[in-house]
């Protein structure tokens, strides 16, 4: 047949050409054995066969891995269902001791194991302690432990010599000042003058000199500057070699117009004295006396005297609040220190040695009820007190004051260790919430204390003595303790008050108790003379709880009660060695119970 062409004609020409033997007849059907069996499928080797569907099926089927071959992992050329593949996960799950041993490549790991490896590598206090396993893991509580063993303590960071202790914020603050203020670094000119100009002034710097006869006014001149520049340090480092610092007028820690002082008058101790040589006017004023001052800091100053001066006060801070004296010595002082409406006074480690033969007070927080101020949270810290028996006292609580604490306060041969009074019996004018924990008072040649006017005042383990008959005490003391009648609310709590010519206690308060207190070494004016303990007509709501009255043979009665002291309570108490007996009078109104002769 030829070839046929078809033109069609228009505005585009189109020419088709059809060769015959082109185009033939469909193929025939397949035949029956054109198909591949169910072996030849399931064999999977032969080429020229088709497959239905349900030899590819069987061939699948087939291929499928038994359990064995799915956990073998080795065939390549099976096939998985998800049962086997979930069997073969199952099977390389790692065992409980070979997840902790860490050292097998091929298992797996299940939430639970990954969990039992991690707690097995934690680390024991001991390893986390020590800190030389590289393997273990550290819980928090270990990172504690750890970074706990390896706090320096307080002797090891002043000692400024470790490398493998941490110290805590307070104890750097301690080594940092340790190290700035070393009289090593002192003496040292060169370091001497790098700390100081990092940190504040110095009258060296304005040519105060050591032949000068009065360096107060250059001293005085520093702490201005310092103030002025917004704060820091005023040196006072050792001015020469064998020459002292000489005081011939106030030394002030504020400046007119100025609230924030923000200034530490800082010196070195012994190693820079300060000689006072006016005879009278305190030495360190912090505060005008009218204007309210704030943040002034006095640290390593050691003054002295070479004569008895008049009415000089050596510390005196008014209107002054958030202040603090550190470290600070006065020898041959009248008048220690003296806080008057104030708030938040902190002394630490304050030794005032008052050798003259004078009614001069060691520490004295007033404020007078006639104004409209008041004196809050003066706190004393390791202060002692020397008096040398020569008349001065130990520390005067006077009007509207609140909130005296004491941390161990000493006062030693002193006329009276502590005495609170008030000009005004109103309540909010009476010295209140005043806690003393570790006062001790010895060899005081009137009385350990005397408690005028007061509200709710505390101790706690204290020791109070007059330690009558000492060597330069005298022996011509009265009670060790004397509580006036506008004494409201007062608590001995443990302490002993001891050793006087007549009662340990002269009582004439509302509502004191005494709890677990011990009374001895009384009556030293002669065997039945005095009580122990004597209740005035004016004692109300007494408690003595738990108390021990070590009589020594001299005291007549643990207890003299008047007949007008009322509404006590005298209960579980042990005495021994009474002359007479545990009591004379039975006041009104007063419980007496289970109080057992311990003789």
């Amino acid at each position: 047949m030829p070839d046929v062409s078809i033109v069609a004609r228009g505005p585009s020409s189109l020419k088709m050409r059809f060769r015959p033997g082109l185009v033939g007849p469909p193929a025939p059907p397949l035949a029956e054995g054109d198909y591949a069996t169910q072996l030849q499928a399931e064999a999977g080797t032969d080429a020229e066969k088709v497959m239905s569907p349900l030899r590819a099926a069987q061939q699948t089927t087939a291929r499928l891995a038994s359990q064995a071959v799915a956990e073998a992992g080795t065939d390549d050329d099976k096939l998985m269902s998800p049962l086997r593949t979930a069997q073969q996960t199952t099977a390389r799950l790692a065992s409980q001791a070979v997840a902790e041993a860490g050292t097998d490549d091929g298992k797996l790991m299940s939430p639970l194991r990954t969990a039992q490896q991690t707690t097995a590598r934690l680390a024991s206090q001991a390893v986390a302690e020590a800190g030389t396993d590289d393997d273990k893991l550290m819980s928090p509580l270990r990172t504690k432990q750890q970074i706990d063993a390896r706090l320096a303590a307080d002797a090891d960071s002043e000692a400024l010599v470790g490398t493998a202790k941490l110290m805590v914020p307070a104890q750097v603050r301690v080594a940092v000042e340790r190290a700035e203020f070393s009289y090593e670094d002192m003496a040292n000119p060169a370091t001497l003058s790098d700390i100081i100009q990092r940190t504040g002034s110095t009258p060296l710097f304005d040519g105060a000199a050591a032949a000068d006869a009065n360096h107060a006014s250059a001293i005085n001149s520093c702490i201005d500057r310092v103030i002025t520049n917004g704060g820091g340090i005023a040196w006072l480092p050792p001015i020469a070699p064998g020459v002292d610092w000489k005081i011939g007028g106030p030394i002030y820690g504020h400046k007119t117009g100025v609230t924030g002082s923000r200034v530490k008058i800082q010196g070195v101790g012994q190693q820079a004295r300060l000689k006072v040589t006016a005879a009278g006017g305190d030495v360190f004023i912090v505060g005008d006396g009218t204007n309210p001052v704030y943040y002034v800091y006095l640290r390593d100053l050691y003054i002295y005297r070479d004569s008895q001066p008049s009415g000089q006060r050596d510390v005196v801070f008014t209107h002054a609040n958030i202040c603090e004296v550190h470290n600070f010595i006065s020898d041959g002082s009248v008048e220690g220190v003296r806080v008057e409406h104030g708030n938040s006074i902190y002394f630490n480690r304050c030794h005032i040695n008052m050798p003259y033969a004078v009614t001069g007070i060691g520490a004295r927080v007033v404020s007078n009820p006639a104004t409209a101020y008041r004196t809050d949270i003066v706190v004393f810290d390791e202060f002692t007190v020397q008096a040398n028996c020569a008349g001065s006292h130990g520390l005067v609580i006077s009007g509207r004051v609140a909130g005296v604490h004491t941390n161990g306060f000493y006062a030693l041969g002193v006329k009276r260790g502590l005495q609170m009074i008030s000009t005004s019996t109103v309540l909010a004018d009476l010295p209140s919430f005043c806690a003393f924990y570790k006062f001790e008072v010895d060899r005081a040649t009137e009385a350990a204390a005397v408690l005028d006017r007061g509200f709710r005042t505390e101790f706690h383990r204290c020791d109070i003595s007059n330690t009558s008959g000492a060597v330069g005490q005298g022996g011509a003391d009265t009670a060790a303790v004397f509580v006036g009648e506008n004494m409201l609310d007062t608590k001995f709590i443990g302490g002993r008050i001891t050793n006087c010519q007549r009662q340990a206690v002269d009582e004439s308060g509302k509502r004191t108790q005494y709890i677990g207190t011990t009374f001895s070494d009384m009556s030293k004016a002669g065997a039945g003379s005095y009580s122990a303990v004597h209740l005035n007509p004016t004692a109300r709501g007494f408690k003595f709880i738990g108390c021990d009255f070590d009589c020594s043979s001299r005291a007549a009665y643990a207890l003299s009660i008047n007949a007008a002291a009322k509404n006590g309570v005298i209960k579980d108490n042990t005495y021994r060695d009474v002359v007479t007996g545990f009591n004379t009078g039975t006041g009104t109104n007063v419980t007496m119970a289970d109080n057992v002769n311990d003789t």
